[in-house]
């Protein structure tokens, strides 16, 4: 089947409209047993074209996900032990072998890894196993985390946060280390904002845990990140991430709340800056505020007039339509009214 599948791959990513529609209706018909059967030795054929190779990555991802009860349940012990073993072995070729690594496949790669031990984990946790179920995966992790493929570290760790399983505090200080280095004002910019990202899915995966008091020491490196990051960089993501953090666990925010207010303020009012950026920003103090209120009318109440005066000079930026005042209602647009 894989030589057909082959073809099937390459028509998934055809042009043609009639061709791809025929090829991802042949794709559905394939049980999710199957697919992992086919989808592995794609990913690992060098032989194939990046193209077929990342959307192999992408598919299979797509199958641990919507797929898990119908695609890992019936394979045997031996079977899942293989499936994990040639996943980590077609990684560790693309990070560590000889052939220059494409970075994109790589990525993709790593996300369907990132998936398949979340749902193991996610497992494990049902049944309280006390042992970590894909032990080889650390010890990769680790081994990209003390190489210069840092960044295949971070993304595992960004996609499933749950990765260190049961024993996750005793790696507090090695992950906390990782991270600083990560974010040192030496490293490359999209680093150092994955940095940003994987301590707040860190946090937001596990408040109650001791690694959360243990990373407030590095708020001063991360909201240095979070200002350079955000100034040259045309992404939202990282202050997205700041926002989702502070909603969901405001106090780990709270000792450094004038300083992210500082920062982010200085966003939102530098025109040089991305416009979804200095959005997000002003979002940012909004939820801080909402999150902290106390906390900004102690220590920064002076924030208040500032954020203020920002929004007033962000209004005033928006370009008037002359036509605006001129447009009516469509008439069809009635029906969306309350009655």
């Amino acid at each position: 089947m894989s030589h057909g599948f082959y073809e099937l791959l390459a028509a998934l990513s055809s042009e043609d409209n009639g061709i791809r529609s025929q090829a991802e209706d042949k794709y559905a018909s394939i049980n999710g047993e199957q697919k992992l059967q086919v989808l592995l030795p794609a990913i690992a054929d060098v032989g194939l074209s990046d193209t077929q190779r990342l959307l192999g990555a992408v598919l299979l991802r797509r199958t641990i996900t919507v797929q898990w009860d119908d695609c890992w349940q019936p394979l045997s012990a031996n079977e899942t032990n293989n499936v994990k073993s040639s996943l980590l072995g077609v990684l560790n070729n693309l990070v560590f072998g000889n052939v220059p690594i494409n970075v994109v496949v790589t990525r993709k790669l790593v996300d369907a890894i990132a998936e398949l031990a979340r749902r193991l984990l996610e497992d494990a946790a049902e049944l309280n196993a006390p042992n970590h179920v894909w032990p080889e995966i650390l010890q990769f992790l680790f081994q990209c985390a003390q190489s210069e493929h840092v960044d295949v570290a971070l993304n595992l760790i960004l996609n499933c946060p749950s990765i260190f399983g049961p024993d996750h505090n005793k790696y507090g200080d090695n992950m906390r280390e990782l991270l600083v280095q990560s974010m040192g004002e030496d490293k490359p910019m999209e680093r150092r904002g994955l940095a940003v990202k994987v301590v707040c899915n860190l946090v937001i995966e596990d408040p109650d845990s001791n690694i959360v008091k243990s990373f407030q020491s590095i708020l001063p490196q991360l909201i240095a990140t979070v200002g350079q990051y955000s100034v040259q960089e045309e992404n939202p993501d990282v202050l997205q991430a700041i926002v989702e953090i502070q909603e969901t666990l405001p106090k780990f925010m709270k000792p450094a709340t004038v300083e992210l207010l500082q920062v982010t303020i200085q966003i939102a009012e530098n025109r040089d800056v991305n416009e979804d950026i200095r959005t997000m920003a002003v979002e940012s103090c909004v939820t801080l505020g909402e999150s902290l209120p106390g906390q900004i009318r102690k220590k920064a109440p002076q924030a208040i007039e500032k954020l203020c005066l920002v929004c007033l000079q962000m209004m005033m930026e928006i370009d008037d339509d002359p036509e605006w005042a001129a447009q009516t209602v469509p008439e069809d647009d009635d029906e969306d009214l309350p009655n």
